[in-house]
Parts: C-alpha cells; sequence; structure tokens
C-alpha cells in the first residue's frame, strides 16, 4: 500500500500583511455572501463616494439605518421578515465614501428605474474617478444601487421631495407670482449626470459653485441637494433666500419663467466670468417620471397631495387636504358592504354589511383617525357621516385650487370625475382632449390618494417603513376606474336622485386585499402567464418593506375581532434567500380550484337530533409549510395550508380562508343563553357542518358549523364560496333567524 502523503504549510512564514489584508476583507466579503453584490461595485460606490460630501440630519442617521439587522419571525412558517446582519449597506457604513454614495444612491432609486440608476452611476464614474477603478458593469451597479436604496428607503425620499416642492410653491405664492407647472419635471440620465459632475466639482473645491437657474426639474435636483448636502446649499425663489446652509458651494435660484427652461453651470466665486463649463440646459423626457417615490410612513399621503398640486400649479387657497381626509373617513363610517360592492358573485365578494366598520373593529373611529393623522391629516369632521356634504366640500376644495379655467376639455364643470359613466370615448377627439385635461388628471390622482387612505386604516405600520408610491405619468390617462371613488359617485347619486347612471360598485374584499399589497409592490401585474393563472398572494416584499395579514401569524378569530395588516421593514427572507411574495396556489390553470372544499350534503348529526353548540366539527391540526418556487424567474414561497381531522387532511387556500374572513358579519348582540340550543321550530333546513366541509349543498339548506370552542377552526371555516354570520354574542336560534333574514348561506359557531 503507497505510503500517504499529508500537506502542510509553515504558517510561520505567511507575511503578516497579507494576514492583515485577509482579516480586513473579512467584512466585505461577509456583506458579499448575504446581499449577492459585485466586489467590483461595492468598490467603486466606495471610491465614487469619496469624491462628494454629505452632511445633514440624514447623513448623521446614515450609520445607524446602514448597519441595522432588526427581523421578525414569522414562526409558523419558518421564515423571518428583516436585514442581515453585516450585508452590503452595513459595510457601505464603515466608510465616508460608502455612507455618501449611499445618500446618492437613494436619491437615484426614487427618481429613476434600476437600469437607469445603473447608467448613472457608471457615467459618473467615467468623469470623478480613475480608469484602473472602473470595473463594474452597468448592471452589477444597478444592482448596488438597488440594495443600499431598499435599506434607506425608510428615510422617506418621497416626503423630502414633496417638503421642499410645497416650500417652493408656496415662496411663488407669497411673491404675488404663478406657481410653474414643471417644478417637479425629472431630468434625464445625461442632465443628471452633468449635474452630479458639476457637483463633485463644486464640493471639492472651495473656489467653484454649482449655479442653478429655472424652474423646470428644481425639485427633484433640489431635493437631491437636501438629501446629500444641505449645508452646502443656498436656495432663492424669485431673489428670495429660503435656505442658507453654512457653505454656498452650490446656489439655486428659482425662477417663474417655465418656458425658458433651466441651466446650471460652473462658475468661480471670486471672479464674474465662468471657467471653461458650458452653459447647459436641463432636459426633461415626458415619458421618464420617477420609477417609484419612496415615502416614509408618516404624512405619505400628505406628500403625495403636496407633488399633485406642484404639478398642476395649485393655488394656495382652499383646503383639500381636509376635505379628502373628511371623505376619506365618511366613507369608513356610512358606506355599508352592499354600497361598497353592488356586484354579488365570483370575485366580488362583499365587506360585511358595515363595512370597513367591521374590519376596524369596537375602536374603528379612532383608528381611523389615527391613521388619517398619521399619514394625511386627522379629520375635521367630527361626525363624518354624510358622505353627500363630504363629497361635496371636496369639490368645493378642488374649485378653488384650480379654477375651471384651467379645464381644456370643456366638460369638468358638468362632469363626475369618479363616475366613469360620463367618460368621454377614448376614440374620439373629445376623449383625447379630456384624456391631457389638468384638472381630469387630479381628480384621477384624488382619486388614488383616498383609495390608499381608506385602506390604510387597516394597516400597522413597525419599524422604518417606507412606501414606494408610483406617480402617475404626464401621459397615464385619467381614465382608469377609481374603485372607491366610483363607489361614492355612486351612494352620492342614488341618495340625491330617484336614478343612478352609475351601474354598480365593485369595491370587495379582493379589492382590499389587493390594494393593500400593491402599496408595496405590484409585481404579479407584470407576469406573462399564457394560459395560466394569476396565483393567489397573501403577502408582498419589494425588497425593502414588507406587508402580511396577521392572520398569517395568528389564524384565529376573536370576538369581537379586528382586521389588521402588518407593514413591517425588511426583506422577506427564508435561510439565505430572499423571495418577493407568498403564493397560495401554483399558477397551472386548476389549481386554486382544487383546493376548494367540496360543499357537504350530510349533516354531522342524525336527523332531527337537538343541536347545540360544540366541537363536533372542530379540526386536530393545521399545519403551513413555505416552499420556494419560481414564476416567470421571480422567486416566491408557496404557501400549504393543511387541516387535519381526526384522519382525514385537506389542503385550503388560505388565501381564501383570510378573504372570507374580511367578508365575515357579525350576529347581532341578544339576550338569550349563548349556550343554549337551536330551537326546535328553526331546525328545519340547518345543517350541522365541520372545517373538512363547513359549507351545505342546496339553495334553501343554510350550514352551522360545529366550532365553538375553537377560534382557529372558527377562523378556518370562513371562505369566499359562501357569505357567513359568525354567531359570537347572540344564541343560536337568533343568530339562525338572522342569517336566513339576510340570505345568509353559513352561521360558524363560536361563543365569547
Amino acid at each position: 500500500m503507497a505510503d500517504q502523503v499529508t500537506l502542510q504549510a509553515d504558517v510561520g512564514n505567511v507575511p503578516t500583511n497579507a494576514l492583515a489584508l485577509l482579516g480586513a476583507a473579512q467584512p466585505l466579503l461577509k456583506a458579499l455572501s448575504a446581499d449577492n453584490i459585485s466586489a467590483l461595485a461595492v468598490l467603486q460606490a466606495q471610491a465614487l463616494g469619496d469624491q462628494f460630501l454629505s452632511n445633514g440630519d440624514w447623513a448623521l442617521r446614515l450609520p445607524d439605518l446602514l448597519a441595522r439587522a432588526s427581523s421578525v419571525r414569522l414562526e409558523r412558517l419558518s421564515a423571518w421578515i428583516g436585514w442581515q446582519k453585516g450585508d452590503t449597506a452595513s459595510y457601505m457604513s464603515r466608510s465616508s465614501g460608502g455612507r455618501t454614495v449611499s445618500l446618492l444612491c437613494l436619491a437615484l432609486g426614487n427618481l429613476y428605474a434600476k437600469e437607469r440608476c445603473g447608467m448613472i452611476l457608471r457615467g459618473l464614474s467615467s468623469h470623478v474617478i480613475q480608469g484602473d477603478q472602473q470595473n463594474s458593469s452597468i448592471s452589477q451597479l444597478s444592482d448596488l444601487n438597488a440594495c443600499l436604496s431598499d435599506k434607506l428607503s425608510c428615510l422617506g425620499f418621497g416626503n423630502l421631495l414633496a417638503l421642499h416642492l410645497t416650500r417652493l410653491r408656496q415662496s411663488f405664492f407669497e411673491a404675488g407670482r404663478g406657481v410653474p407647472t414643471d417644478l417637479a419635471d425629472i431630468p434625464t440620465e445625461e442632465t443628471m449626470v452633468e449635474f452630479l459632475v458639476g457637483l463633485h466639482r463644486a464640493l471639492q473645491s472651495e473656489e467653484l459653485t454649482l449655479s442653478f437657474t429655472g424652474s423646470k426639474g428644481a425639485g427633484p435636483l433640489l431635493a437631491l441637494l437636501m438629501c446629500l448636502c444641505p449645508e452646502d446649499t443656498r436656495v432663492e425663489v424669485e431673489g428670495e433666500l429660503i435656505h442658507q446652509g453654512t457653505r454656498s458651494s452650490v446656489t439655486f435660484s428659482v425662477t417663474g419663467h417655465e418656458h425658458n427652461g433651466s441651466s446650471f453651470c460652473i462658475g468661480s466665486k471670486i471672479r464674474a466670468h465662468s471657467e471653461d463649463f458650458s452653459r447647459r440646459f436641463v432636459q426633461t423626457d415626458d415619458s421618464n417620471e420617477p420609477h417609484a417615490l419612496n415615502f416614509k410612513w408618516t404624512g405619505w399621503l400628505s406628500s403625495c397631495l403636496d407633488i399633485a398640486l406642484a404639478k398642476v400649479g395649485a393655488s394656495a387657497n382652499g383646503n383639500v387636504r381636509e376635505a379628502l381626509a373628511n371623505l376619506t373617513a365618511t366613507a369608513v363610517f356610512s358606506l355599508s358592504g352592499h354600497e361598497l360592492c353592488s356586484l354579488d358573485g365570483e370575485g366580488f365578494f362583499r365587506l360585511p354589511k358595515n363595512g370597513m366598520r367591521t374590519l376596524l373593529g369596537p375602536e374603528y373611529d379612532f383608528r381611523v383617525r389615527r391613521s388619517l393623522s398619521t399619514i394625511l391629516m386627522e379629520p375635521t369632521d367630527l361626525e363624518c357621516r354624510d358622505i353627500v356634504s363630504s363629497y361635496a366640500q371636496l369639490k368645493t376644495a378642488v374649485s378653488l385650487v384650480i379654477p375651471h379655467t384651467s379645464c381644456s376639455c370643456g366638460l369638468c364643470s358638468d362632469m363626475e370625475h369618479w363616475n366613469d359613466i360620463q367618460h368621454p370615448k377614448s376614440g374620439t377627439s373629445l376623449g383625447k382632449t379630456w384624456q391631457f385635461c389638468q384638472i381630469a388628471r387630479f381628480w384621477a390622482t384624488l382619486g388614488d390618494i383616498l383609495e390608499r387612505g381608506y385602506i390604510s386604516s387597516l394597516i400597522e405600520a413597525r419599524g422604518e417603513v417606507a412606501i414606494g408610491h408610483v406617480q402617475r405619468s404626464k401621459s397615464a390617462s385619467p381614465r382608469n376606474k377609481r374603485v372607491l371613488g366610483s363607489a361614492i359617485a355612486r351612494a352620492v347619486q342614488l341618495k340625491t336622485s330617484s336614478t343612478c347612471e352609475n351601474r354598480y360598485s365593485v369595491a370587495s374584499v379582493q379589492f382590499i386585499h389587493r390594494s393593500i399589497l400593491s402599496m408595496v409592490d405590484a409585481w404579479n401585474l407584470r407576469l406573462d402567464l399564457d394560459g395560466q393563472e394569476y396565483p393567489p398572494i397573501v403577502c408582498q416584499s419589494s425588497g425593502q418593506v414588507t406587508v402580511f395579514p396577521a392572520t398569517l401569524q395568528y389564524p384565529r378569530i376573536t370576538n369581537p375581532w379586528m382586521i389588521e395588516y402588518l407593514l413591517v421593514d425588511g426583506k422577506l427572507q427564508e435561510g439565505p434567500n430572499s423571495y418577493s411574495a407568498v403564493i397560495c396556489a401554483r399558477t397551472q390553470r386548476g389549481d386554486s380550484k382544487k383546493l376548494k372544499r367540496p360543499k357537504v350534503g350530510v349533516s354531522l348529526l342524525p336527523k332531527k337530533a337537538k343541536i347545540t353548540p360544540s366541537s363536533l366539527g372542530e379540526h386536530n391540526l393545521l399545519s403551513m409549510t413555505l416552499q420556494s418556487e419560481v414564476i416567470e424567474r421571480i422567486q416566491v414561497l408557496l404557501l400549504r395550508s393543511r387541516i387535519q381531522s381526526s384522519t382525514k387532511s385537506c389542503h385550503v387556500n388560505f388565501l381564501d380562508v383570510h378573504l372570507g374572513f374580511l367578508g365575515l358579519t357579525p350576529a347581532d348582540v341578544c339576550d338569550h343563553t349563548r349556550h343554549s340550543a337551536l330551537d326546535a321550530e328553526f331546525t328545519e333546513g340547518v345543517m350541522a357542518t365541520s372545517v373538512q366541509a363547513p359549507a351545505a349543498k342546496g339553495a334553501n339548506i343554510l350550514a352551522l358549523t360545529l366550532t365553538h370552542w375553537n377560534p382557529e377552526s372558527q377562523f378556518l371555516c370562513c371562505s369566499t364560496s359562501s357569505p357567513a354570520l359568525y354567531q359570537g354574542s347572540c344564541c343560536l336560534t337568533c343568530a339562525v333567524a338572522q342569517a336566513r333574514e339576510e340570505k345568509i348561506g353559513m352561521v360558524i359557531g363560536g361563543n365569547d
């Protein structure tokens, strides 16, 4: 047998500087393994950051925000949401160049699409750092930009942009000048590179200054400066100073001559003449709108409204914000489930008869006012019960800030903008004119804000969360249906006239759920599933924040209940991988249908047996597991939910159960004994059922689930296949009588 040869190394002969180099590289290697970011891109970005300076409040917060590593664990699902310790952003927090370029990436990530950010960083690198430091591709720089922007999105760049647009508008008001409508225009990539090259030169030399004159694109460029270096910036509006840093490396002179565009140049602070840097005009492309501004949760809808007002050059008169808050609260407090969704059928499962008030729980008034005061403003109407007067208040407020003379289509004075029946046909010349009318487009934006404020009352934001809100582009049509606005317009028309031309409303539980998920991301809308079905999504993640219903962690019914969606800072992760969503069925046609539980035709109890509250229909175990799936090259997690009852088990669509819970109506409180048996005269046509098959066959058969002592079983009985009534603080007899009267096909047995 041959002698074994053992390889050995004399570590004593390894150079000391080599060991030191390995030790210094350890944090970088750990960061790269956490985010799959190119090492060359990280080093190039740090070199780029060294060519700029950062200061101000955001710069002071960077070390903590970049290095944060908090997480929330989904105990039942073996997954977690949060930030990994020692990731790329954490590594960037270790150097001044890394922190500075992180702020730059935050601004770019909010103003441009991902690939355009990489193009800007690559173009900027070619001007300000040496050639041997430019070793990354556009794709690698794009990935790094997205990684850093996601981690810092909690700062709320959208809020910052809205703040300074509002300051500029207010300054024009006070100067008695008209507000330019191009303040919020986004510069092209080439213009942004040129501006940043000039900023680099101005920050690196005390003898140079970067001067900006005009109005076109002033808002985004000013927001970038206030994010990166507010202490080096001076801002004037029509000659009036509104901001002065400790230095004047950059001078912003905003004027109202919008047709002259804008220009910037490098000049000498001590000489009247400029250097060899010709004046450049800020160019904008109408198709180059902000990709998705990120707003911190506090004040995010207020900031969206400020940006919308700036885009139409609205005056300072009127109280649109107050009227919008009052109308949002009134929609919650007054609209019933039937008024919100007049259709009834597959895909249109209604909210309970009391609408959003049931979902928000007993303290619905407090929750709505707290939510609106956080993201928009607190409603001033103490009652918020008259939808007609609240709607009229908003129309009056809009007419004060945007007079009818701003109408370019000639239709706005007689049109209800949220009534899509009144919209002109798109193929006509009138329809094309209406599509670009400022008033029509502003009302479309108000409809978006109204819907966001309405559903936000169900959201509990935890941590430093950010909302990515895609701005309405100049070419976007106001024609798209405003679901909640349409329901309000229909309700107003029904209350003020005998006829209603707006035929139906579709604010169903599916609409509520989809709208909440879309506040984080709407990647499923970009799927091209030829011959397949869109997956049922219960949790969604944008890579910076994640949203999911609390029932995913606590699948149960409490009496009274309160629906809550959790908006959590961080990615959706399992192990080392990040995912975009949790789905409840695959995309193959028929997969969701296979998870529907059959309707039962036989009662759990013998014929003519007394029906009393019991646990006969409860389950033994609910198991929930996650597995990795790929849809159109997007990584998602598939949630498999299995219900075990004795020796039988079945898989269910968790989203269908959750949506059924959203539509669950509580029975009216009665004075009878809640544990008493169902009166004999009411037993005809009532069938006792279980979690395995809670709904009953037959048009006139009422299902009664025997799940009285198990809150989890009660939750699992919910489904969009059949509207249900929850027994709760009511006896069986009164609950069955109410279900019969309201034409509800199932009573879920459950007591306090």
